[in-house]
């Protein structure tokens, strides 16, 4: 079993940031069920268990580890993946990232991804090693998958989910079952999504071998599952359950039928700094002394009585001080502007998909925009892509 080793960003402790959300749009909450490293038993055992049990899981795999002793073949991952399991990106040969050169971190994470894809598969999610990252490996993910699942940052996901910082709870041969069942009852009560890690299951397990659990606690936490009528669902079903109502979100047409107060400083980019799945275009928007400066999205039509999530990537390494945030203005039937729901701000250097809820103010309301504006005095510069308005 591979060592854990805690070298990671962790962005609430850093900057003040918490997950900004609501309870899942599932009535009973969501469980994910996730395996890390690609081993063997993953296909012996786990595979044919989940199967008899009706559920579904996530296997993160590394790919240049792939047909090696111990290690799923790619005949097996196919196969995986032909079942309706998920194959997830994890770096080709299980390393810590932080630890890299910027090339190595780009051969390791975009080789793995290649690797895939050669064989017919196509990885929309990923996960760091050792819960192992940091602001420029997190870019280097952002480009390439759609998600990034953490290791050390524990707890449930709330709706409309932060992408990049997926918490967990994982599970250890000192895990009991009454333990993982409690999470399950805790996304229930919270309408949380609950993403579970393992490695493997075995029967006996090694003492030593830390993130392990038996045959029978395994089979007895998918019967608990089965018995509340819970279906777990992979890491893309969730993700991809929203549509975005914004158009040239991710401005592959540059800034068209966006606006801005201040065309010098906010402007489009086509350096990659943006993220899955068009990172070429972005936005760049850079501090200026006495003006500030704003970006607004085109009006799209809300339903009053819905609840939506509005969630934007920021790449804010470059951000020295100042503040970048978040509004949602509002129009009636008429166009005209009737009131702006300020939603959050960031203020120091970080990379991740902001997310907020928002409900409209009003039956008035009948026509919305995303604002993202930038205080006078800011000083250094942000790139912003895929900006997403979605109804829960």
């Amino acid at each position: 079993m591979k060592k854990f080793s805690i070298i990671y960003f962790l962005a609430v402790a850093a900057f003040g940031f918490g997950i900004v959300g609501v309870a899942s749009a599932e009535a009973a909450g969501v469980v994910s069920l996730t395996f890390d490293d690609g081993n063997a038993s993953q296909y012996s055992t786990i595979r044919p268990l989940l199967l008899s049990k009706g559920q579904k899981g996530v296997f993160y795999v590394n790919s240049g580890l792939v047909g090696q002793a111990s290690y799923m073949t790619w005949a097996q991952l196919t196969d995986l993946k032909k079942a309706g399991f998920e194959i997830a990106g994890h770096t080709s040969n299980h390393v810590e990232l932080p630890t890299l050169s910027l090339s190595q971190m780009r051969t390791e994470i975009n080789g793995d991804y290649s690797a895939f894809v050669a064989r017919g598969i196509t990885p929309t999610n990923f996960a760091a090693p050792f819960g192992a990252y940091d602001n420029i490996s997190l870019s280097l993910v952002a480009k390439r998958y759609n998600s990034h699942r953490a290791f050390a940052n524990q707890g449930l996901n709330f709706w409309p989910y932060n992408k990049y910082l997926l918490y967990v709870r994982y599970v250890t041969n000192q895990t009991s079952v009454d333990q993982a069942k409690a999470w399950v009852d805790e996304a229930q009560a919270q309408n949380g999504w609950l993403v579970l890690v393992f490695h493997e299951i075995l029967t006996p397990v090694d003492p030593e071998d830390t993130y392990s659990w038996t045959i029978e606690q395994f089979t007895a936490f998918l019967d608990y599952l089965n018995s509340k009528q819970i279906v777990t669902k992979n890491i893309d079903e969730v993700l991809k359950d929203f549509t975005n109502l914004i158009p040239n979100s991710s401005f592959e047409n540059g800034l068209a039928s966006w606006i801005t107060d201040n065309a010098t400083s906010t402007v489009l980019n086509i350096s990659s700094n943006g993220s899955y799945p068009t990172p070429k275009n972005s936005i760049r928007m850079a501090g200026t002394t006495n003006k500030p400066s704003h970006l607004f999205s085109p009006k799209v039509a809300i339903d009053s009585s819905k609840t939506y999530g509005v969630r934007t990537y920021i790449d804010s390494r470059n951000l020295t001080s100042g503040e970048i945030g978040f509004y949602v203005d509002e129009y009636d039937t008429n166009g005209n502007w009737t009131s702006g729901k300020w939603l959050g701000a960031l203020y120091g250097k970080n990379v991740i998909d902001y997310s907020y809820v928002y409900t409209p103010s009003s039956s008035n309301v009948k026509s919305a925009s995303v604002q993202i504006y930038m205080t006078a005095g800011t000083r250094g510069s942000v790139f912003l892509d895929n900006v997403e308005l979605f109804a829960r």
